[in-house]
């Protein structure tokens, strides 16, 4: 059970607008209610979400070193755990790695009962930091996405899944969004399955709420006149809206439907292209990233997602929370929990445009109740998701999936 108040520490390399960087500080908000202090402990301020983090919650800027003094640090790594990092310390993870003597020294200074940490590389630096602070600090880890899917993303990730083998199991705890994820993990970095938790991301249902009573601005959107289905996410391979596009294709050839995709990416050249080529240009629209999608979700007759692979999907949580009918694919992690096997919305394979289609054609002709979307919506509430993520944190009950 969670105990008294306590001091919690959340650690993300920067608030710069990612859906982890949001789901840590709705739960730093439902902990300093329940009478937690809370730090969110970053590598670099002035990013995106600085001005969000609640009030009774403190922004801690480490300020790191430079590479040239992490490698020095590596001194004070056991041998083994140095031969392990050098590989990825010539690649992106440098900053991060740069930042554990920094981050042990806030741990001997603040002395946090418990460090929460999500994203990839700072989970490791944290247990790293954890150690050299030896302060007895509790380290729960949060992964987020297949990891099995980030190593095969590249060469230079090949050493990652046995760096986190010989380091998640120091940690106190090990959270993953979905039991595809834990899964995964479990499988990749060969750790055992009973050491990881599930917990869900948590939805604040009343910040999306007043997020969905606002105007999109969008032409679409100011009459029901003609139904709008709408993709989110970043414009890149995951998410796949080239299968999107040609669905839409295939379905708005039989009855009057248009398209709104939101994000940005590396792909958005080619989906523009792809709209010319099919002459969707007067019924598909790319504006770009937008700050209040909930306010399209509440509008649009349709949500669908094309990903390839997910951890788990906030988005289509707050469609739910908006009362938006959902169709997916039924990628390994993550729609198929959220929609309870397709209880709450359809599922399709993966990168098949005709199915995708005949989904939105059913769901568009039999539109289930926004409440009882709402309803299960519900479950996920940040409220419910804090309490299991303090379970773990305080050492307390702990959820396995």
């Amino acid at each position: 059970m969670e105990r008294g108040a306590e001091h919690i520490a959340i650690f993300l390399r920067a608030l710069n607008g990612g859906g982890a960087e949001r789901v840590m500080l709705t739960l730093a908000e439902r902990f300093t209610e329940r009478g937690h202090r809370v730090d969110v402990v970053i590598l670099r301020s002035g990013e995106a979400l600085d001005d969000l983090v609640p009030p009774r919650v403190r922004l801690i800027d480490l300020q790191p070193p430079d590479c040239v003094t992490a490698l020095h640090r590596l001194g004070d790594f056991p041998v083994d755990d140095r031969r392990a990092v050098l590989p990825l310390l010539a690649w992106k993870p440098r900053l991060q790695m740069a930042c554990v003597a920094h981050l042990a020294n806030y741990l001997r200074r603040e002395r946090p009962d418990a460090m929460l940490s999500a994203l990839r590389f700072n989970t490791l630096a944290a247990v790293w930091a954890g150690q050299l602070a030896g302060t007895g600090t509790r380290q729960i880890v949060s992964e987020r996405n297949e990891l099995s899917v980030e190593v095969a993303s590249s060469k230079r990730l090949r050493h990652l899944p046995d760096l986190i083998h010989r380091l998640y199991p120091r940690a106190d705890g090990i959270i993953a969004v979905s039991r595809g994820v834990a899964d995964d993990l479990a499988h990749t970095a060969r750790i055992g399955r009973d050491r990881i938790a599930t917990i869900p991301n948590p939805l604040d249902l009343e910040r999306l709420q007043r997020s969905a009573a606002s105007r999109t601005g969008h032409p679409w959107l100011e009459t029901d006149s003609i139904p709008v289905i709408l993709g989110i996410g970043r414009l890149d391979a995951q998410t796949d809206f080239e299968t999107l596009i040609r669905a839409f294709s295939l379905l708005c050839a039989h009855r009057p439907c248009l398209l709104i995709i939101l994000g940005e990416g590396t792909e958005r050249p080619r989906l523009e292209g792809l709209v010319r080529e099919l002459g969707l240009e007067h019924c598909v629209s790319l504006p770009g990233f937008v700050d209040a999608p909930a306010a399209y979700l509440a509008r649009a007759a349709l949500f669908v997602l094309t990903s390839r692979w997910e951890g788990l999907p906030n988005v289509m949580i707050e469609a739910l929370g908006c009362g938006c009918p959902v169709v997916s694919t039924n990628c390994r992690s993550g729609p198929s929990e959220i929609l309870d096997n397709g209880k709450w919305g359809r599922l399709v394979p993966l990168g098949n445009p005709r199915w995708v289609a005949a989904a939105m054609q059913d769901t568009l002709d039999d539109h289930p109740e926004p409440a009882r979307l709402r309803a299960r919506a519900e479950d996920f509430s940040s409220e419910k998701i804090a309490g299991r993520y303090l379970d773990v944190l305080l050492g307390g009950r702990n959820d396995r999936g």
